[in-house]
């Protein structure tokens, strides 16, 4: 049990957090083809823990740190969005680990995911501390996973190792126009319950019902559900 709580924790922390921030966030505004960084780093991620489960150990490890780099043949005006991009994660990174949670009788808060994610990391229980070994091998087979999930599903499109249409050397500014606006997210699920969730805070007195309805509605402007039965 607390091998597999690690190891999720672990892996909710370096990479589901973050993939969620550049698939989601409305002050980026990516679209599908913003993604191929992402991806690209995620993928070459997974590549070495596999090899290596200790690599995810590292708790200051930034699976996503090259995101927003520029190259030489980088055009001018995606060079202005990869300075914000940068910013904007370095920005919600800092957000993230500084949070304040309420203890549980509801007295001052304490930066509760600095204080999980060091216990998750490096554990200084005694129990926590000898699952060392089991984490390492668990992370390596879920990023074996992981990793053959990326290059069987839509996601390999934004894979430059899959040459997808739209990886990194392969989209055009053209191409990132014409994907403006469209959805990034391709987890359904994963989605309908954002939205719902959005839905719910922004009209609390609407009913369940009809904020899912509205959820599943979003979804259909997303590019990869399009057309789907």
């Amino acid at each position: 049990m607390l091998v597999a709580i690690r190891a999720r924790a672990i892996l909710h922390v370096k990479v589901v957090r973050p993939v969620r921030y550049f698939t989601g966030s409305g002050e980026l505004g990516s679209s599908p083809a913003d993604m191929g960084p992402v991806a690209d780093s995620l993928f070459e991620f997974l590549c070495d823990l596999e090899a290596d489960g200790s690599k995810g150990m590292d708790v200051s490890l930034d699976v996503f740190k090259s995101v927003g780099d520029s190259t030489a043949d980088t055009s001018e005006e995606q060079r202005a969005k990869d300075v914000n991009t940068k910013e904007a994660y370095a920005s919600w990174k800092m957000d993230f680990l500084t949070r304040q949670g309420r203890c549980i009788d509801g007295s001052a808060g304490v930066p509760m995911w600095e204080l999980a994610v060091a216990e998750v990391f490096d554990p200084g229980g005694a129990d926590n501390k000898a699952t060392d070994g089991l984490v390492k091998e668990l992370l390596e087979v879920w990023a074996r996973g992981m990793k053959d999930g990326m290059v069987t599903t839509s996601l390999k499109s934004s894979l430059s190792a899959e040459e997808g249409k739209h990886s990194t050397g392969v989209v055009t500014d053209k191409i990132r126009k014409d994907l403006s606006g469209s959805g990034t997210n391709s987890d359904m699920s994963d989605r309908v319950f954002a939205i719902f969730g959005m839905v719910l805070k922004a009209f609390r007195a609407i009913r369940w019902t009809s904020a899912s309805a509205a959820a599943q509605g979003d979804i259909s402007q997303d590019v990869f559900f399009r057309g789907r039965a």
